[in-house]
C-alpha cells in the first residue's frame, strides 16, 4: 500500500466521494480565519439508532485554551441532536 503524498487531485477526489458517503464537515471561524475543524459521519447502528461519530476535531493551537472547543462541542451536539441522533 502507498501511502505517500496526497496530491491536490487526490485530495480533491476523495472529498467527492465522502460527500456521498453521510459526511458533514463543520468549522469554526475567526473572522475570516478558520481557526476550528471537524468531521461528522452520519450512520445509523443496530444498538443505539441514528448515530454521528466525530472525525479528526481540531482548534487552532493560538485559539486553545479560550473555551472554543467547548462550544464547538456544544454547538456539534445541538446540531446533530437536530439531526435526530441518538448517540455522538
Amino acid at each position: 500500500m502507498n501511502v505517500g503524498r496526497v496530491t491536490e487531485i487526490l485530495l480533491k477526489e476523495r472529498f467527492l466521494e465522502v460527500i456521498e458517503q453521510n459526511y458533514k464537515c463543520a468549522v469554526v471561524f475567526d473572522k475570516d480565519k478558520l481557526i476550528g475543524v471537524t468531521g461528522l459521519w452520519f450512520c445509523t447502528r443496530h444498538y443505539v439508532g441514528k448515530s454521528v461519530e466525530l472525525d479528526h476535531v481540531y482548534i487552532s493551537e493560538e485559539y486553545r485554551g479560550m473555551g472554543l472547543g467547548k462550544q464547538f462541542m456544544d454547538w456539534i451536539n445541538r446540531y446533530c441532536q437536530s439531526k435526530g441522533c441518538n448517540s455522538l
